[in-house]
């Protein structure tokens, strides 16, 4: 079954003729879909399973489009399901989409979180039974938290031995490729802090994946002979009083996010006269700059304290889980691993003080160091798996 390219095709040229010649020359037995959706973009991803019984090597991209609420995606979906289906002429045999929001109603609802509302409707909810049915199979097709989703996208980097392809150790340089028998965390910071943890019981064959809200707990101070302890008690009451009236302490993900980042900074500026308010896009660029201005010292010192957090956070959930390891994942993640990586001593050293210290310091922490979208990755996964 052939369709054709007309200028409102969701899939370019290019992309259908490979689509095209993967079916004519494999002969496709049945496929899988990824989906990932992010605040403002809608990614959609194949696995295929041939006639021979061999399978495609890594996922086929369909397609990377805008959607900032529901009824823009599901238009999108419906081309992109037209168009698939119109060259494969099968129904996909599990699909999952990975959504950066609350999952509702036994799973089969999702609230996204950085939608748009709009007056003719809600904007962000989102069920399964509103999806294209070809693509997207009654009974066969679910939804996963995105933090959820990128466990599941370990899991299967895991499962080929690919995880150092993707993630390097921080620190403790852990030589294997994949997990073992223990428990393991998952942080990624970006519009909020996403947090779950991978358990595997001894004696078992299979991960179990646990999407934790972690990013909304407290952290305890800095011990009162810390000598930074005054300066972030004041950071501290300048980001509560700007976020709750100083009505309450603040979360880690007023600090560990991409706002998070630049509350700190907005609290630096406060102090120091000489600063002025800057983008976030620009805190990051400046962070990186290897001068001795006051925009890159001052930058620095945010993304220090950010990361220094995020650590702060690892500490407290390893103490408590007696976590084996952690992964630090996301696309800002790789963006921001050099200058990770440049401060990894004193971060180790940030993370190693803890009354339970011994507890922790053979903990590794990888951090991933090069692009893929794990989101998606977890989602074919769980897709294949669930069968």
């Amino acid at each position: 079954m052939a369709t054709s390219l007309t200028s409102s095709s969701i899939l370019n040229l290019n992309q259908l003729s490979q689509l095209e010649e993967i079916n004519n020359n494999n002969k496709i037995k049945e496929y899988f879909v990824g989906v990932d959706v992010g605040g403002t973009n809608l990614r959609t991803s194949l696995f295929f399973s041939f006639e021979n019984g061999s399978q495609s090597e890594e996922p086929f991209f369909v397609s990377s489009l805008k959607a900032n609420d529901t009824r823009t995606l599901l238009k999108a979906l419906q081309q992109v399901n037209e168009e698939v289906f119109g060259v494969i002429g099968k129904v996909a045999s599990a699909s999952c989409i990975a959504v950066a929001g609350r999952l509702l109603d036994n799973n089969t609802r999702v609230s996204i979180t950085n939608y748009d509302l709009l007056e003719s409707g809600n904007g962000r909810d989102l069920s399964l039974n509103e999806l294209p049915k070809e693509l997207f199979p009654i009974g066969k097709s679910f939804f996963l938290n995105d933090l959820e989703s990128a466990c599941y996208g370990v899991i299967a980097l895991s499962a080929t031995n690919k995880i150092q392809s993707y993630f390097n150790p921080l620190w403790n340089n852990e030589s294997n490729s994949s997990l073992t028998a223990d428990n393991y965390l998952v942080l990624a910071m970006g519009t909020g802090l996403g947090v779950a943890l991978l358990n595997k019981p001894r004696g078992s064959s299979k991960f179990n994946v646990l999407p934790m809200e972690f990013g909304h707990i407290q952290l305890s101070s800095l011990s009162q002979l810390n000598p930074r302890n005054a300066e972030e008690q004041r950071m501290i009451t300048f980001i509560s009083n700007k976020l709750y009236n100083g009505k309450h302490n603040i979360e880690i993900e007023d600090i560990c996010s991409g706002r998070g980042l630049g509350y700190v900074y907005e609290w630096l500026v406060s102090e120091n006269a000489e600063l002025t308010n800057l983008p976030i896009t620009e805190v990051v660029k400046n962070a990186n700059l290897k001068d001795d201005s006051n925009e890159a010292k001052f930058a620095s010192k945010a993304f220090s304290i950010h990361y220094e957090w995020l650590f702060r956070c690892a500490q407290t959930l390893s103490v408590g889980l007696q976590a084996k390891g952690f992964f630090l994942a996301g696309d800002n993640q790789v963006t921001n691993s050099n200058f990770v990586q440049i401060n990894s001593q004193y971060f180790y050293e940030i993370f190693l003080d803890h009354p339970k210290k011994d507890w922790i310091n053979n903990v590794t922490c990888f951090q991933q160091t090069k692009q893929l979208n794990i989101n998606i990755i977890g989602a074919l996964y769980f897709a294949k798996t669930s069968q």
